[in-house]
């Protein structure tokens, strides 16, 4: 009985400690452990990072339903701090352009939308960083 709740015991801390350590472990990290692991952390919060695009991608791959090429890109965000964070995420059916500017909602390393911005639209130290 007593080993057992000594186990018990130390997989709750394990747990614990995995459950606060998660963040600083996942983040710049694009694996999809990483993804998968923000995913479901109620400790990461939504957060908004500003991309400049890139025509240059990592990956690309034919999209099962569409039948046409995806295109995976992996850079340096932004926040309105000026504070870097590396993500990975995806453009469907097209190729983006260069030098243009994204606004990316991300929960951890988890892109939830991006959209296309203008720079005026993008905070001052973010968009210094950027250029």
């Amino acid at each position: 009985m007593k080993k057992k709740i000594l186990s018990i015991t130390f997989l709750l801390m394990l747990l614990l400690g995995l459950f606060f350590a998660a963040p600083s472990l996942t983040r710049n990290n694009t694996s999809t452990t990483a993804m998968m692991i923000d995913l479901f952390n109620p400790r990461i919060g939504n957060s908004t990072l500003y991309v400049k695009t890139s025509d240059v991608y990592n990956d690309s791959y034919k999209d099962a339903t569409s039948g046409q090429n995806d295109y995976t890109y992996i850079t340096l965000g932004y926040d309105e701090d000026g504070n870097s964070r590396q993500i990975k995420y995806t453009s469907f059916g097209n190729k983006f352009t260069a030098h243009n500017y994204l606004k990316v909602r991300i929960k951890g390393q988890n892109v939830r939308s991006y959209e296309a911005v203008q720079p005026e639209d993008i905070p001052e130290t973010a968009l210094i960083k950027l250029d």
